[in-house]
């Protein structure tokens, strides 16, 4: 796999600090990747990470954890428009229904839950799936920790812009009924080639996730890192979901 950009500039990640060790009752061997313990991350009044949009930053190291992260700039019309995919840290605790009184989009970076897997308030990664540039050489989301490592499990909840896309519906997609459904699909890979494969609904049976949910990674084995997809019934519903408590073993 390819590693593009650097991975973070020099201050930020002399910056940035994580206290590694057990977590959630852990044995001691387990390793926790949880926002709310990184220092020194940049967050402007709303929570949002400061730099997710510069293009100068590549994928983010938390200590010892590299989650993918990319960011663009284009122009068009005289304009110049910024995007970003991957993962990035949030604070916000912001999971207001904005659907009818503005920009849904205003929740790009918040959790429905208004906080990450320890309660309201806490820190955890927002992942936006962008599967136009999702490649093999460039997976859109993935995680690594070292050399390679046995994922144990992780938390996912719904990101707050795509809670209410399914619940109320949007400009891009209808509003889920019983028979639709979104995933996110977790792959081990090792050597370039699939080590296993887990799913985890974000809504189904017309039912939409609103508190954080463990996903036993277990199945996964011995990775290099894994890649994280999102798949849905209504393919126009915004691909965003957040993650937090990564656990691994070495």
């Amino acid at each position: 796999m390819k590693s593009t950009k650097t991975i973070l500039t020099a201050a930020l990640l002399a910056a940035m600090t994580i206290t590694f060790g057990a977590c959630n009752n852990d044995k001691e061997d387990t390793y926790c990747l949880n926002i709310t313990d990184v220092k020194g991350i940049p967050y402007d009044e709303n929570g949002a990470w400061n730099e997710v949009f510069d293009t100068k930053i590549g994928h983010i190291a938390f200590g010892d954890f590299i989650t993918s992260h990319y960011a663009n700039e284009t122009e068009w019309g005289g304009q110049t428009y910024k995007s970003w995919w991957g993962f990035c840290p949030s604070c916000s605790t912001d999971n207001a229904d904005y659907s009818k009184t503005g920009f849904a989009g205003t929740h790009e970076w918040s959790s429905i839950t208004g906080g990450g897997a320890l309660g309201k308030g806490s820190s955890y990664l927002v992942a936006y799936y962008n599967d136009y540039y999702n490649t093999e050489e460039s997976p859109s989301c993935f995680i690594k920790f070292g050399p390679t490592y046995r994922p144990q499990r992780a938390f996912i909840t719904n990101n707050t812009y795509a809670y209410y896309a399914m619940k109320n519906g949007s400009g891009f997609n209808e509003a889920f009924d019983e028979t639709d459904w979104m995933k996110v699909v977790f792959t081990g890979i090792r050597n370039k080639a699939t080590t296993g494969i887990v799913e985890s609904f974000l809504a189904k049976d017309g039912k939409i996730v609103n508190t954080w949910q463990e996903v036993n990674l277990m199945s996964l084995g011995t990775v290099d890192y894994v890649t994280m997809t999102v798949d849905s019934s209504d393919k126009g519903v915004p691909t965003y979901f957040c993650l937090d408590n990564y656990i691994v073993k070495p």
